[in-house]
């Protein structure tokens, strides 16, 4: 972040989304333990990153969101754009990276396998669930020694 920010001048922030990078991942009863929103819902992730600039101290923000983080940064611009959320942020644009929004959640892979023969064969949600997943909740880390075997299982946890 230290680079980037030096090249464009301005300051950096990474926000890492529930459940993803180094965030810890809550279970059900977890969150409604401590009466909290259900964290993996769109529109909980829209007002967790809304606060977070704030708490951060950033005003004038441009949002950067690739893959499924695109729609929340889209969210997240409409939501200080169109309602009355109190902030003093300002979205001064918002870059989409590797962002399909066809049907706005479903990844482009997905999509692909549920028009070959593997659809009729009901293997591609047991595909989706085990080794594809793996492979993107791995990509998804920067620091993969942190993915550790439990915390694997913990993404496969039906909450």
């Amino acid at each position: 972040m230290r680079e980037l920010s030096l090249q464009l001048g301005c300051r950096v922030v990474a926000y890492d989304r529930p459940g993803w990078g180094l965030t810890s991942r809550l279970t059900r009863k977890e969150w409604e333990e401590r009466n909290l929103a259900n964290p993996y819902k769109l529109e909980s992730q829209v007002d967790l990153l809304l606060s977070f600039c704030s708490e951060m101290g950033l005003s004038s923000v441009v949002l950067v969101g690739h893959d499924d983080g695109g729609l929340l940064a889209l969210r997240a611009a409409e939501r200080i754009q169109e309602s009355n959320f109190k902030s003093s942020i300002t979205i001064k644009g918002v870059v989409l990276i590797n962002v399909s929004l066809s049907r706005e959640v479903v990844p482009s892979f997905a999509r692909i396998l549920l028009h070959t023969s593997l659809r009729k064969k009901h293997l591609v949600r047991p595909l989706l669930r085990t080794e594809i997943t793996q492979l993107v909740n791995r990509r998804a880390w920067c620091d993969t020694s942190k993915l550790t075997t439990d915390v694997i299982m913990l993404y496969k946890v039906i909450t």
